[in-house]
């Protein structure tokens, strides 16, 4: 949403493309052909996810500084996953709660709202059980690779049910 508004396809002329805004030469640096707004979204945001490995989030200047990212985004190896439990806010779940997987690094937040304070940060493709549902949002458990195990929402249009 912060570098394209959300269009993926998009070519305002200015020398970058995509829902990521790739310039030509790093969308070719990460194996990218063609140009970035004609590939489909699952491919921007892989070779978004190669870029960020050799430039880290300084290949998204504006929007990372922004959003307060840091931290790896995920989705290269391994994945933490997080457990849930009925916490009785929201709409609780049944005792076996559904699933859902991040598909890109989003974070948590305390309240059900994109101006919600920022927990943490949740990586690309962790699993996560549902807690309870408001709306667009969903209440999850995550534990952090510290151990250390945070409740909070995230928006479903960052995840999908597994």
């Amino acid at each position: 949403m912060c570098e394209s508004t959300g269009d993926w396809s998009i070519n305002t002329g200015n020398g970058y493309y995509g829902g990521l805004q790739f310039s030509l030469q790093s969308w070719q640096a990460v194996g990218g052909t063609g140009y970035p707004h004609q590939a489909s979204k699952a491919e921007q945001i892989n070779r978004a996810h190669e870029l960020w490995k050799i430039q880290g989030w300084g290949a998204w200047p504006s929007c990372s500084s922004r959003l307060g990212l840091s931290g790896d985004p995920g989705g290269a190896s391994g994945s933490a996953t997080a457990s849930a439990t009925a916490s009785g806010t929201g709409t609780a779940v049944s005792s076996a709660p559904r699933l859902w997987s991040a598909m890109l690094s989003v974070p948590l937040r305390g309240e059900p709202s994109s101006m919600g304070e920022k927990l943490a940060q949740i990586p690309r493709g962790v699993d996560l059980a549902e807690v309870a549902d408001r709306g667009s949002w969903v209440q999850v458990r995550f534990s952090q690779l510290t151990g250390e195990t945070l409740l909070g929402w995230v928006s479903t249009d960052f995840v999908a049910q597994s």
